[in-house]
């Protein structure tokens, strides 16, 4: 066998196997994780930091869904720019968890009408792409933010 037939071979199962490891990798950072010692040893500032994390993720997920359902109902004009659900669950995880949860569940997107997986692509290279640009806009924020903080807090 040559080295092409190899490789076509890698390349048929290279999807799979990626999403093995995405999924070892949550299962390995998730299992280091004691919420009980968390709340236990951090007294009542960790519960309400649970609570209010909890509390922001709910009012993201509804005012996510509500405006990718509602946009083309309230505005026709973007109709030529259609979003999924799809695209908008995507997108919005890679705002708040970053490019690889975001390819883990764009990974876990594949619909049976796709079967030359192109759309589960796409979205797979969105997630990272944007994930990282988010990444890269809410460091320079984050730093501009501190300096200028730091700055006033040390003037007065």
């Amino acid at each position: 066998r040559g080295s092409v037939a190899l490789l076509r071979e890698i390349n048929s199962i290279s999807g799979t196997l990626s999403d093995v490891c995405f999924y070892m990798l949550f299962a390995a950072i998730g299992s280091t994780a004691n919420l009980g010692d968390a709340i236990r040893n951090g007294g009542w500032h960790s519960a309400s930091s649970f609570i209010f994390a909890a509390v922001a993720l709910l009012v993201h997920i509804v005012v996510i869904i509500t405006g990718s359902l509602g946009v083309e109902k309230l505005f026709p004009a973007f109709r030529f720019f259609p979003l999924g659900i799809d695209e908008v669950m995507v997108a919005s995880n890679a705002g708040i968890g970053g490019p690889v949860t975001a390819a883990a569940v764009a990974a876990g997107m594949a619909t049976e009408e796709d079967t030359t997986q192109s759309r589960r692509k796409g979205l797979i290279l969105a997630a990272s792409v944007w994930g990282v640009v988010g990444y890269a806009v809410a460091t320079f924020i984050g730093v501009s933010m501190s300096k200028m903080l730091l700055t006033r807090l040390l003037n007065s």
